[in-house]
C-alpha cells in the first residue's frame, strides 16, 4: 500500500529549508545543491498550485453532475411509478422498469424468539 502524501506540511517545511539554505548556499546534499533544490520546491509548488486551481474547477462540475444525476433519478422513480400505476405491481413492464413484481416479492417471515426469554418467564412464576 502507498504511503499517504503530506503535501501541505512538506511544502511549508520545504520553504523554512529554503530559506537556511539560502544563508549558507555553499551547502550541499551529495551533487545536489541550492539551484537544484530551489528547482524542485518551485516545480512542487507550481504543480500544487494548479492542482488546487483544478480542485475548484472540478468542484463546480461535481455539484453540477450530482444535481442532474438527482433530478434523473427523480424521473426514473415517476417513470416507474407511472408504470406501476399504468399495468400494476405484478406487470412485466414495471419489472422491465427496474421494480420488483408482486409475484418475485418473498412472503414475510417470522423472527425466531431469543432462548433467553423462556428461563426469565420460568424463573419468575417460582
Amino acid at each position: 500500500m502507498k504511503k499517504q502524501v503530506k503535501v501541505k506540511s512538506t511544502l511549508e517545511e520545504a520553504a523554512s529549508i529554503r530559506t537556511v539554505w539560502e544563508s549558507n548556499p555553499d551547502f550541499k546534499l551529495g551533487n545536489i545543491g541550492l539551484s537544484d533544490y530551489t528547482a524542485v520546491y518551485t516545480a512542487a509548488k507550481e504543480l500544487d498550485d494548479d492542482y488546487s486551481k483544478r480542485d475548484v474547477e472540478l468542484s463546480g462540475a461535481l455539484s453540477k453532475r450530482e444535481e442532474k444525476v438527482r433530478e434523473l433519478h427523480g424521473l426514473v422513480v415517476r417513470f416507474r411509478k407511472g408504470m406501476q400505476a399504468h399495468f400494476g405491481l405484478d406487470s412485466p413492464e414495471y419489472g422491465q422498469t427496474g421494480g420488483t413484481r408482486e409475484s418475485q416479492r418473498r412472503s414475510p417471515t417470522r423472527k425466531a424468539r431469543p432462548a433467553s426469554d423462556t428461563n426469565s418467564t420460568a424463573s419468575s412464576t417460582m
